[in-house]
């Protein structure tokens, strides 16, 4: 049996197999909501989720490790980890997807998405952005309290980063 998933307008047909899956939880969500199944997490995960104030993402979210849907760390989503998860369900196949801004690729299509294989396990690495953009960021840091903000990325030019760090400090010290 196949199930067919829409990321960004392309159509995958995904088989009746458990998915693992990194991060992005609107991608998790997309994923989860087109094969209308739960997605299992860790307690800590949880946690974090719960933060977001996503009931569309949380009535999906349970902590059974039978769920068609795992959120994981980027660092499960390899052929051993996936090898011993698929050892412990009844699915035929694992299907890792890794979002990542470190595909290379400046646009993407369906020709674009071929998995690495081995056995019965896929990986696929999904470009997608990892960084918040900069109306993001002022948003985040203007609805919560904030003690040290350390910029892992710099814009090039001094200006730049003068006007990026004048703008964390305003935003840091904006009352609430």
């Amino acid at each position: 049996m196949l199930s067919t998933i829409t990321i960004n307008d392309m159509h995958i047909d995904i088989p009746d197999v458990h998915i693992t899956f990194s991060g992005k939880e609107r991608i998790a969500q997309g994923i989860a909501e087109a094969l209308d199944c739960k997605i299992c997490v860790s307690t800590a995960k949880l946690k974090l989720l719960e933060l977001q104030e996503n009931p569309g993402l949380m009535e999906r979210v349970v902590k059974n490790t039978n769920a068609q849907l795992h959120i994981v760390p980027m660092r499960d989503i390899n052929y051993g980890a996936m090898a011993k998860l698929l050892s412990s369900t009844s699915y035929s196949m694992v299907v890792g997807i890794k979002p990542t801004g470190w595909t290379n690729k400046k646009s993407l299509d369906l020709s674009d998405l071929v998995p690495r294989i081995s056995g019965k396990i896929q990986i696929y690495d999904l470009p997608y952005s990892e960084h918040s953009s900069f109306t993001e960021l002022e948003e985040f840091l203007t609805s919560v309290t904030v003690t040290r903000v350390i910029p892992t990325v710099m814009p090039r030019s001094q200006e730049s980063r003068q006007f990026m760090f004048r703008k964390i400090k305003e935003w840091t010290e904006k009352e609430r």
